[in-house]
């Protein structure tokens, strides 16, 4: 009876350690998820426009608006 005790207690013990780390990592891929949301809503704004301008050459610095939208490919990419 007693070591039955102990493999119920260390069955239970390993099935409370794995759902917490199953809630654990929800969590966490949760948090990625909404982070990696917040920084490609502004880079979508950023390179939409800066994309656009560059192909219309409009009157602003075509090395500036290169720049801009280089970065915001690059941050794109890293993001996903």
């Amino acid at each position: 009876m007693f070591h039955a005790g102990f493999a119920y207690y260390f069955t239970w013990a390993a099935n409370d350690a794995e759902n917490s780390l199953e809630k654990e990592n929800e969590a966490q891929k949760a948090f990625f998820q909404n982070i990696s949301h917040e920084l490609r809503t502004p880079l979508t704004l950023i390179s939409g426009p800066s994309e656009n301008a560059l192909k219309r050459g409009e009157n602003l610095s075509s090395e500036e608006l290169k720049m801009v939208a280089g970065n915001s490919r690059r941050l794109t990419r890293l993001v996903n």
